[in-house]
């Protein structure tokens, strides 16, 4: 037996185990994050009904105790937009009277203005949001051409961004198709290894 005859299906299972792992992985991960999101969620609930919350201190104290790691200004995005989510959520809810669903809109959307103000533009990344306060110091500093220049700056990164996007789009659009040929083939020519080995 040659060793071609060896190594191509040894090759083939090596990578559809590689595969099935890497999915299970990337699967596992993503079934965790909406595990602690929607747990996250009920403990916020829960906590409105007992009134335990009512500014950003104790929504840091549930997210700890949910997520299992300690808030900071990198996680202060998962609670903000946890916390976006109950809102919307919230919305959608019908077993929520009115007054109720008031008030709880009212605590959270005070965390998320605390949120917003102890880490500004925190939901960006950092370096729009560098831009974005640079606006807000030269704004109330009066600097008005400072102000254009940091806009400027702004447009051309949007700008940036959305040909990235765009090229992301375009490729996307692409992938899943050759992976799907790519296995078809893997699979073809390692089983005709399999046959002409016989």
């Amino acid at each position: 037996m040659s060793l071609e005859v060896i190594l191509i299906p040894s090759l083939v299972m090596f990578t559809y185990l590689f595969l099935i792992l890497y999915y299970i992985g990337v699967k596992r991960g993503r079934r965790q994050k909406e595990k602690n999101k929607k747990l996250f969620l009920n403990t916020v609930l829960a906590a409105l009904k007992i009134k335990r919350l009512s500014n950003l201190k104790d929504a840091k104290d549930l997210f700890n105790e949910v997520y299992e790691k300690p808030y900071n200004e990198e996680t202060s995005y998962t609670l903000a937009d946890n916390l976006n989510s109950l809102n919307a959520k919230l919305k959608t809810d019908h077993e929520i009277d009115e007054p109720t669903f008031q008030n709880y809109t009212t605590i959270i959307n005070k965390i998320l203005n605390e949120i917003e103000s102890v880490n500004p533009y925190s939901e960006l990344p950092e370096y729009e949001s560098s831009i974005l306060q640079n606006i807000n110091t030269f704004f109330d500093n009066k600097c008005y051409d400072a102000v254009k220049n940091e806009v400027t700056n702004l447009a051309s990164l949007m700008v940036k961004n959305q040909l990235i996007i765009n090229k992301h789009v375009k490729t996307n659009k692409w992938s899943v198709p050759l992976a799907i040929i790519g296995i078809i083939f893997t699979i073809f020519f390692g089983t005709l290894a399999l046959i002409l080995s016989l």
